[in-house]
């Protein structure tokens, strides 16, 4: 390729001619993308999404903690110090950072005020994937602050009193700070090592993004650079503080984890739940697993799209996606597999998602048409799960204390539960903040009295369970069903309050 230097302050107004040879892999230059709205409109459109995506997180702040998030909190007042977060407490519910957020922040009467910190961090995370979307084109920022201002994923993980929000806005975080520094900027690169620093001290499952960066860069240094040394010093630029400081974290935090309980699921099922909630889907049938052959597409055609483009974000993608997570999940087969351990690749795949309807919309009338249907059937697929989680939360424990607490005659309301630790926790943390003066006397199941408690609460992950009208324990005593407190999805359960019948 010829260029011309046509700069008037050379030496004697001489051309200058110089060839350049261009690496087989590149990344491409910021592209501006005209639309029809024109500059101010397009703004305003951006400003107006990003408004709604902050308003849906901060109604999903509010609701009861629930167990994990609590869990987390009980971690937080049980050291004396920030440094027993790694030292002291090696479980995998320990998301370091959020767990140190949570130890500064304190006993509070609201708990609205653990939540935001993810808050923050969801709504920055909407923002910055906007830049990320605009480095690709004006179509793409729109898209992309769309679909992850709208997802119900991330709003959901966004705003727990846990480290998902944080993970998100680090893996985000760091992918547009190797990619500026790809492209020139060096100070992107000392800030790179501090940034994957803070996403692996939020949640363990930043690695995923973490190994796809760390291919993607080696595979770019190696095609620019003329020697090896050159290489390892640009890697060593990158990568020493982050490798260092993991290796660290595995030998004081990392190996000596314990894993919580939980449901178990089957992994083909958790994938096809994921592919699902992604896209709006329904979460099981056929249309399920085609969302999921649908996300398999989307895939392989932002793959096509880089690979064409002759960019190494194709590497990137393929590992972030699916190659990091297939590993991992071969190599450390989990008992216990959640939707929320893939939200990296999901979060990446909706960004390679925003990179495709950005093609599309190209494509003429027909495209932009297309471009528009999936961009609406995704984002109502999506509200339908949000209006579930706002309606309902992640469980309506306290409320369901109160009720039983207004309708027990006496000071005293006597409570059993199906199962002592999730209930139990649940219970001891609610009962000092609920509006009734009444006592609260929780039984475990190995101690209730001969004629059994007052109440006993039964609890069911299952979204469409129907509970029996009649339980009856060990003695006979039978209970009758008085009313149900339902949750959304993903996170908690639902609560049944059984009356004894006398």
């Amino acid at each position: 390729m010829q260029l011309r230097d046509r700069a008037s302050g050379g030496k004697h107004g001489i051309h200058q001619t110089m060839k350049t040879t261009s690496p087989r892999w590149t990344e491409p230059e910021p592209v501006s993308v005209e639309t029809p709205s024109g500059g101010r409109t397009f703004r305003a459109i951006i400003v107006g999404v990003a408004l709604i995506a902050v308003m849906l997180r901060c109604l999903a702040t509010r609701g009861d903690l629930w167990l994990d998030e609590i869990w987390s909190l009980h971690f937080a007042r049980s050291i004396s110090s920030c440094w027993e977060i790694v030292t002291h407490i090696h479980h995998d519910n320990n998301h370091v950072l959020n767990t140190f957020l949570l130890y500064m922040i304190g006993d509070q009467e609201s708990v609205v005020v653990y939540r935001l910190p993810a808050l923050g961090a969801s709504v920055a995370s909407v923002i910055l994937a906007g830049l990320i979307g605009r480095r690709w084109g004006r179509a793409e920022a729109l898209i992309v602050v769309v679909l992850t201002g709208s997802s119900f994923l991330l709003i959901h993980y966004g705003t727990e009193a846990r480290g998902y929000a944080l993970v998100v806005l680090f893996a985000l975080l760091s992918f547009y700070l190797m990619e500026r520094h790809l492209g020139g900027c060096r100070w992107a690169g000392l800030l790179f090592g501090p940034v994957v620093v803070l996403g692996l001290l939020s949640h363990l499952i930043f690695v995923h993004a973490y190994v796809a960066m760390l291919i993607w860069s080696l595979l770019r240094f190696v095609q620019t650079r003329r020697t090896w040394p050159g290489v390892a010093g640009r890697m060593a630029w990158c990568h020493t503080i982050p490798i260092g400081l993991g290796i660290l974290l595995y030998i004081v935090h990392i190996r000596h984890l314990e894993i919580g309980g939980g449901p178990v699921f089957s992994g083909t099922a958790v994938l096809v739940r994921s592919a699902a909630l992604t896209l709006g889907a329904p979460e099981s049938g056929w249309m399920a697993v085609a969302a999921a052959a649908s996300a398999l597409a989307v895939m392989v055609v932002g793959l096509g799209i880089f690979i064409r483009e002759r960019s190494a974000l194709a590497a990137f993608f393929l590992v972030v996606i699916a190659l990091s997570p297939a590993m991992f999940l071969l190599l450390y087969p989990p008992r216990h597999l959640y939707v929320r351990y893939f939200l990296i690749s999901i979060l990446f795949l909706v960004l390679l998602l925003s990179r495709v309807l950005g093609q599309l919309y190209r494509r003429g009338y027909g495209g932009r048409i297309a471009c528009g249907i999936i961009l609406v059937a995704v984002v109502a697929g999506n509200a339908m799960y949000t209006s579930d989680l706002l309606r309902l939360g992640r469980g309506q424990y306290r409320e369901a204390l109160t009720y039983m607490a207004r309708n027990t005659p006496g000071d005293v309301v006597h409570v059993g539960t199906d199962h002592d630790f999730r209930n139990g926790t649940l219970i001891d943390f609610y009962t000092p903040r609920l509006p009734s003066t009444k006592r609260i006397v929780y039984y475990k199941r190995d101690a209730w009295p001969v004629d059994g408690p007052d109440w006993v609460i039964a609890h069911s992950w299952i979204l469409a369970v129907d509970p029996p009208l009649t339980i009856t324990d060990k003695s006979g005593t039978v209970y009758s069903l008085e009313r149900s407190f339902r949750y959304a999805r993903l996170s908690g359960w639902h609560w049944f309050l059984y009356r004894r019948q006398r």
